[in-house]
């Protein structure tokens, strides 16, 4: 076993390990809390660190991370949401069904949501960016402050700043898109 459940709810490394970023966790290093020890994977490097935590149902696995950031935001993984690969959770909240894998950064108070899927190397920040219903974001790029809704598809573009893309809206590899709405099955 990597980790122990605390009475608390807190966990509390067992041995030593480093995290994909390499930071390295010691025995006895205690961590964020998850609700239940079937949360958080036992395999893999994964890691919830204080102040932030797993709740309901959801799951976290592979080499991801929960955490706060700097500015006192929580690190919130609940409902039946899952993230794995190299994932990062900083500050955010990934709930519901939502998933979150591969290289993906979400962050500065980003929420990940309803069934939305989130892969590749994507960066998620800004306390308005809102990932939700149906949404799904792959390939590689940021978005900013942007609100990607329902059907909406994201896939390789390098940067989206206050955007809001929503219904079955699709953007495919655009360099960068800024303050636009883009909606109804737009291409």
């Amino acid at each position: 076993m990597r980790f122990i459940r605390l009475p608390n709810g807190q966990i509390k490394a067992t041995q030593d390990f480093t995290l994909h970023d390499g930071r390295v966790i010691t025995a006895g290093t205690l961590g964020g809390t998850i609700a239940h020890p079937r949360n958080l994977a036992q395999n893999g490097t994964c890691w919830v660190f204080p102040g932030a935590s797993i709740k309901d149902d959801a799951y976290v696995s592979g080499d991801a991370v929960v955490q706060s950031d700097g500015e006192g935001r929580r690190g919130v993984v609940g409902g039946r949401a899952r993230l794995y690969g190299n994932a990062y959770i900083s500050g955010a909240h990934l709930i519901d069904d939502a998933r979150v894998l591969g290289d993906t950064f979400v962050g500065s108070g980003a929420i990940v949501g309803g069934r939305a899927q989130v892969t590749g190397h994507v960066r998620i920040l800004g306390t308005t960016s809102r990932i939700r219903g149906s949404a799904k974001i792959q390939g590689k790029g940021e978005i900013i402050n942007s609100v990607i809704l329902d059907n909406a598809r994201v896939l390789n573009a390098k940067l989206l700043v206050r955007s809001l893309l929503i219904d079955s809206a699709y953007v495919n590899g655009c360099p960068v898109s800024s303050t636009s709405t883009i909606k109804d099955s737009a291409m």
